[in-house]
């Protein structure tokens, strides 16, 4: 076979298998990712694993589930970081394939005692607390697993001299109980000698305004009434003839109109209505027209004149 004829049979053999594969990558939609062999894997990070106290810590957790066992949309990272405190939070999702994972990050700050180191040299572990996963099977019960976190190591910030001296001084230890209190003057006197000052102050106000005040609580003493115990009738007639002495027209009037109502409940309806018309007369009638009628009133019902 000569030489041109093999180079054109492996050209040939050389496009065959490039279109071959094309294909089969086309097929398949590019290349396949294998599935997770278990459901669910937990994976968890610690960032910085050894760091000085105050430093701020990075904790990652990432699930990685297999769809087709797990819902995705089921998953939960529950998770309590103290006595850290959580600075932020953040979440990512990524799927290839069946696999998807699922991953939490979060940033963490602890600046209280139960985070700081007691040696100068060597940091000692500080273990996270621990978190969980929540995830249900398809078709099953919901379920949690652990999420176990590598141990990190503070560091003191402090040289062996420092903390040398800290041991002596103790500047982490503080009684914070309030001292009692003092006062210039015992409470119980003071608050004696102002109520009593208070007293004082009171009844002086009283004294200068108990003039006024005597005259506002003043009640009128009731006049006695000359009239009480008479009759109706010579009552009327009475009030007729202390209107004629110091009353006006108006008065006189009045004391006609009474009479003449108390005359027709006894029956006299002339006097009545002579009581009436003189009430009501257009002109006044003369005070010796009215002590004439009175006397005619008192003639006929027996009273004194």
């Amino acid at each position: 076979m000569t030489p041109w004829v093999v180079r054109v049979a492996g050209a040939a053999a050389a496009v065959v298998v490039a279109v071959v594969g094309t294909w089969a990558v086309t097929r398949g939609g590019g290349s396949e990712v294998a599935p997770p062999q278990q459901p669910l894997q937990i994976r968890s990070f610690l960032e910085p694993r050894t760091h000085l106290f105050g430093d701020p810590v990075t904790a990652e957790v990432e699930v990685v589930v297999n769809r087709r066992a797990v819902d995705p949309g089921s998953i939960r990272v529950r998770a309590n970081f103290a006595p850290y405190t959580v600075l932020g939070v953040s979440g990512s999702e990524r799927r290839a394939g069946d696999a998807v994972t699922i991953g939490r990050r979060w940033t963490l700050l602890c600046i209280v005692r139960d985070c700081a180191s007691s040696t100068a040299r060597l940091p000692e572990p500080q273990q996270i607390a621990e978190a969980r996963v929540q995830f249900r099977l398809r078709g099953g019960p919901t379920q949690s697993r652990p999420v176990v976190w590598p141990d990190t190591e503070v560091a003191t910030r402090l040289n062996t001299v420092e903390l040398s001296r800290a041991a002596v001084l103790t500047p982490w230890r503080a009684d914070l109980t309030p001292p009692k209190p003092s006062y210039r003057s015992a409470p119980g006197l003071a608050s004696g000698a102002l109520f009593a000052l208070a007293l004082l102050v009171a009844a002086g106000g009283i004294l200068l305004l108990w003039p006024e005040l005597r005259r506002l609580l003043r009640v009128p003493k009731r006049r006695k009434d000359p009239l009480a115990g008479l009759p109706p009738l010579e009552r009327a007639l009475a009030l007729l003839q202390f209107a004629l002495a110091s009353g006006g027209p108006e008065e006189q009037r009045k004391a006609l109109d009474r009479l003449g109502r108390e005359l027709r409940l006894r029956g006299n309806d002339d006097l009545a209505g002579a009581a009436r018309r003189l009430a009501w007369s257009p002109s006044r009638p003369s005070e010796d027209e009215l002590g004439a009628f009175a006397g005619r009133v008192a003639q006929a019902v027996g009273a004194p004149a």
